[in-house]
């Protein structure tokens, strides 16, 4: 007796999770949606970029990035990791600075699309 009471129970639960997972949607994107793949910015970039917050964050000494440390140039990771964190902080600052210097690092929701296509049938379409 015990044991079908709890058997109708796990369904009960089992069914409403189905359920929750079908009505909850995700969270909608605008169009124009751009993300930042740091990663693809180089050393070179990623200097300028640097010098280009530290330039334009006179008023913020928290968003300046190091490019030495001990007298030594730091790696490019490090800068990287940097930038990104930066750009969390403040990214109506350093997100203009990233679309100019480094514009191979914008990826807009239309590209990712058109790559996975791509990716699927191992042929670019000519439209």
């Amino acid at each position: 007796m015990e044991s079908i009471n709890i058997n109708k129970f796990l369904n009960l639960e089992n069914q409403n999770q189905l359920t929750n997972r079908i009505t909850s949607k995700p969270e909608p994107q605008p169009d124009n949606f751009v993300s930042i793949d740091v990663d693809k910015i180089d050393l070179r970039t990623a200097r300028k970029i640097a010098t280009a917050i530290k330039k334009a964050s006179k008023s913020n000494p928290d968003l300046i990035i190091k490019q030495k440390v001990n007298s030594k140039s730091v790696p490019l990771a490090w800068l990287q990791a940097q930038i990104k964190h930066r750009l969390e902080l403040a990214p109506e600052i350093v997100a203009p600075i990233i679309r100019e210097l480094a514009p191979t690092a914008f990826t807009s929701v239309r590209e990712n699309i058109q790559h996975s296509s791509i990716a699927k049938t191992g042929k670019r379409q000519v439209s």
